[in-house]
């Protein structure tokens, strides 16, 4: 398929208002005013492979979307994949793809379109839906990056007192540390009487909290978050980012 056809098949549909710019050989940007909530044009290309045509965005997207979340979890990818696999398209190294015939150009472009939409609106689980995946970031990173210093989940340090839990039962240099994965005010205010009642059975141990979002609590809980705990994150990317570090001072 050479140029001049792919304009023609755009051209039945978008008419005037589309503009074909050659990247490289086989390779086309497509200029049609679709856009990401914020404005900016979404970019769609046409790649030529024999006799195969594909609707693609060469990464673009994803580094679009890396200016406000980035994709750095497992869990992440795993929205991220669903969401191109549940819409019709691919995923290949960072390139998100649509297989098309000739006579189903428009319409896969169309449909390329949404799916770019639903993946940029991932942004916007850093705004609202981080805290229903804290967790699983929480527990998929003391398993991966704190995994030499031994981590148990759901450790109940005085026997018979269940309703007493820490989330993460570390050690470093034979010390115990008790981790609480904090999200939300009940949460806080469990965690904390749990650090607290273990303070007065003198138990020796860090007490350590990581908040989904410590802004949001109430200032009285914050206090006694601050009270109760050694040291807090703040929010999770603060624990991603300081906690490996932070450890190995603990182990040093």
């Amino acid at each position: 398929m050479l140029e001049n056809d792919i304009k023609n098949l755009l051209a039945k549909s978008f008419h005037d208002k589309f503009s074909l710019v050659k990247r490289r050989e086989n390779l086309y940007q497509l200029m049609v005013p679709l856009y990401h909530e914020d404005g900016d044009m979404i970019d769609i290309f046409i790649k030529l492979s024999g006799s195969s045509i594909f609707v693609c965005d060469c990464g673009m997207t994803l580094m679009h979307l890396s200016y406000a979340f980035d994709i750095n979890t497992k869990s992440r990818e795993k929205i991220l994949l669903e969401i191109i696999e549940d819409n019709g398209a691919q995923y290949e190294d960072g390139n998100i793809l649509i297989p098309t015939e000739p006579d189903m150009l428009f319409n896969n472009v169309m449909q390329f379109s949404q799916v770019i939409a639903k993946v940029s609106s991932m942004r916007m689980l850093r705004k609202s839906n981080i805290s229903s995946i804290f967790y699983e970031n929480v527990n998929e990173f003391i398993f991966s990056s704190l995994s030499k210093y031994n981590p148990q989940k759901k450790y109940v340090p005085i026997a018979g007192q269940d309703e007493h839990v820490v989330d993460y039962f570390l050690t470093v240099n034979g010390r115990p540390v008790y981790l609480f994965a904090i999200m939300g005010e009940e949460k806080a205010l469990i965690s904390t009487i749990a650090a607290m009642t273990f303070q007065r059975e003198k138990l020796p141990f860090m007490g350590i909290a990581i908040s989904d979002s410590f802004e949001k609590l109430t200032t009285k809980t914050k206090k006694r978050v601050i009270c109760a705990m050694d040291k807090l994150f703040y929010d999770y990317e603060d624990f991603e980012k300081q906690g490996m570090a932070y450890f190995e001072r603990l182990a040093s």
